[in-house]
């Protein structure tokens, strides 16, 4: 079993004990950034001469190796699906770029609450079921 934080949907073991630490990992800085970027990407992997790893790392900071890993790996699948003879296919910076900017977005969703609760006084007016819907009485 996995826990990756505190707000894990397992709360019921934070709660029961059977965890006694918590250890927190901060994000990696600028230079672990650029480490992870290339340690991420295989020598093997036909990569554009326009990749700079550097760049990376100073654009994105809020990431972490995790994320830098499944953007590298996007990055691949994005370049490989591209129409171009296979010879020509490579990862360019651009399809870095796009992979680790839909992973930060979702992780900004993964985050967020799904509902709001707002107080209200007196009676609420609740929307009438729809025709479909029997009614029990």
């Amino acid at each position: 079993m996995e826990f990756r934080d505190s707000t894990s949907s397992h709360k019921k073991i934070w709660r029961s004990n059977r965890i006694r630490w918590k250890v927190q990992f901060d994000l990696p800085d600028e230079e672990a950034r650029a480490k992870i970027w290339q340690a991420q990407v295989p020598n093997q992997l036909p990569l554009s001469e326009s990749v700079d790893f550097v760049e990376l790392a100073k654009q994105f900071d809020e990431i972490s190796g995790r994320d830098i890993k499944n953007a590298v790996f996007q990055a691949v699948v994005a370049a490989a699906r591209e129409d171009k003879p296979k010879k020509e296919k490579q990862v360019t910076q651009s399809h870095l770029v796009e992979a680790i900017t839909e992973i930060i977005e979702a992780n900004k969703m993964a985050t967020q609450s799904e509902y709001t609760l707002t107080p209200v006084e007196g009676d609420v007016q609740l929307p009438p079921p729809p025709p479909d819907l029997p009614i029990e009485e």
